[in-house]
């Protein structure tokens, strides 16, 4: 079954019922996170036409932009980044404002959508890649930076995470992280949250000096606000 939502097929859906709703999980992108769920209005029955509705809307390319801005991220020069947990890419195109000409993003998630297509900048690359990138080694290395926006939330063992992030930065390498400001867990949305203060403890405990919150905003779904964080050793 392939399901159709703002023009992007998505080929990888679970449907479970729920009253006179279903449910549907879908791989996209809402408050940042690498996937969201819509309600669909019917039976579920073969070949019904049904009616999606959507909790909200995408953050804007602009506002995330915004949100990310700062002037360690705009590195003279060609860059290589990954964008874990990318999503519909609307963090991979903010990102990708800020990189010169001849940059390189992997943009990397368990599940992409079959017609994912994510604009950027002239010059910049984007490699797409179905990868766990928590189990699985990655392929690429020597990495400028890496983006997680609201992905470090599903890592169970996030300590053991950044040891092997590690081997994958360059020892000047920075870390861009968007999370949820609560150290309340949601389940199946944020299993394992991450306040600013406890993403500060974490990083340091691995040997990171600099950790900066450089941008806060409400989130759509009104528990927690969003923060935005970049680190480096």
């Amino acid at each position: 079954m392939i399901l159709e939502v703002g023009g992007i097929k998505y080929k990888k859906i679970a449907i479970r019922e729920c009253s006179l709703l279903w449910l549907i999980s879908i791989v996209g992108r809402v408050d940042g996170c690498p996937s969201a769920h819509v309600r669909v209005a019917g039976n579920g029955q073969p070949g019904q036409r049904l009616k999606i509705y959507l909790p909200c809307t995408a953050m804007r390319t602009e506002d995330a932009i915004e949100f990310i801005r700062h002037e360690e991220l705009v590195i003279s020069g060609p860059s290589n980044w990954a964008d874990l947990g990318c999503g519909s890419g609307t963090f991979t195109t903010a990102l990708a404002h800020f990189l010169q000409s001849g940059s390189v993003i992997h943009a990397v998630d368990q599940q992409l959508a079959a017609n994912l297509r994510i604009p950027v900048p002239a010059g910049v690359q984007v490699n797409t890649l179905e990868l766990d990138f928590v189990k699985n080694e990655w392929p690429f290395e020597q990495l400028d930076g890496v983006v997680m926006a609201n992905a470090l939330h599903y890592v169970k063992d996030q300590s053991a995470f950044l040891e092997k992030l590690k081997r994958y930065l360059k020892p000047e390498g920075k870390v861009l992280i968007v999370e949820y400001n609560t150290d309340r867990p949601v389940p199946t949305w944020v299993p394992y949250p991450l306040s600013y203060r406890s993403l500060e403890k974490l990083f340091k405990t691995r040997g990171y000096s600099h950790i900066e919150m450089i941008g806060e905003r409400p989130s759509v779904y009104g528990n927690a606000n969003l923060y935005t964080a970049i680190i480096r050793k």
